[in-house]
This record gives structure tokens, sequence and C-alpha cells, in this order.
């Protein structure tokens, strides 16, 4: 019996580089606290308005088609994959255990990525670290918004120790991690 061992040079084009966008929610961009309908934007002090509704009415400018990029290709269909046995996972016990959409999560395992979720990561079809976590728990990535900071840390630390190199270092260059 051989056995064959792939590399990520294997399956990353040379030079590699994610494409999307690394926040796609804007999770860590500057919040803006809006402003009253009639366009005043100072409070007392000259201080900005908090809690008021935007102004929608404004239409953003057409995009300059030289920077959009283009979507990702469509992954191809796949198999359901069940795995056998629990070799490789790593599993962390909440220390703020909560309940989502009643049912209640005590604990997260975080398995290896599967082939399938690296060829994802290379085309652009995962562009957040939160993505592949919820990829490699098998929870939902906006649940996951759910888990206290020192626990979705905890699970964030898992994932990258379970990462390829590469794309670990490409995570870290976009300062995901």
């Amino acid at each position: 019996m051989s056995v064959t061992v792939l590399s990520p040079s294997d399956i990353a084009p040379e030079g590699f580089i994610p494409s999307g966008d690394p926040d796609p929610i804007g999770a860590s961009a500057p919040e803006d606290v809006g402003r009253p309908l009639d366009g005043n934007t100072a409070g007392q002090n000259g201080e900005p308005v908090v809690g008021f509704a935007f102004d929608d009415s404004e239409t953003p400018a057409e995009d300059d088609e030289s920077t959009v990029t283009p979507a990702p290709r469509p992954a191809p269909p796949r198999p359901e994959a069940r795995y056998v046995g629990s070799n490789g996972e790593r599993s962390y016990r909440l220390l703020f255990p909560v309940v989502i959409a009643n049912v209640p999560l005590r604990r997260v395992t975080v398995a290896p990525p599967a082939l399938w979720d690296v060829q994802d990561f290379i085309e652009g079809r995962i562009s957040t670290n939160v993505e592949l976590v919820g990829r490699m728990t098998g929870l939902d990535p906006v649940s996951l918004g759910a888990l206290r900071w020192p626990d979705i840390q905890a699970v964030i630390g898992m994932m990258t120790d379970l990462l390829p190199d590469f794309i670990r270092a490409a995570i870290e260059d976009q300062g995901q991690v």
C-alpha cells in the first residue's frame, strides 16, 4: 500500500494570495454613529449624535468596473461526508456555555480542514477566519458571534493550529488572527 503525501504547493498556485473581502460583514470597520435626517451631525459640545436613523435617500456612486473583483467560481457538487472517529480533532469546553436557537452549546469541537475547505479558501469561497471556523466546527458562522471572547479566542487558536502553514500565514497577513 502506498501513501501519497500532498504539500500545500501541490494544491495552491505559486504566489497564492487569498481573494475576497477579509471582513465582508464589516466587523472590524469603524462604527458609523449615524446622523439625524435633518443633516445635523453634532450634538452638545460638537460630539457626534448617536442613535439616529441613516438617510438612505442618497444613492451610492456606481463602482468603477476596474475595481470590482470577480466572484469566485462556485464549488463543484460534493457528496455528504461523515468521518469515522475523532483523530486530529480538538475539543474545547466553553467557559460561557450558551443556548443558540434553543440548542445548548457547552463544547466546541474543531476538526482539521478537509481538502475541499483548503480548495475553497484558495478559490476565495472562504474569505474570513470566521467562515473557516464554521466549516471546521460545523457551526454556523453567524452563531459563532454569540460566543464570548475568551471562548472564541480559544476556538480560533485551535483552528489556526490545525491549518496548513500557507493558509495560517495568509490569514495572519490579512490581520484576522
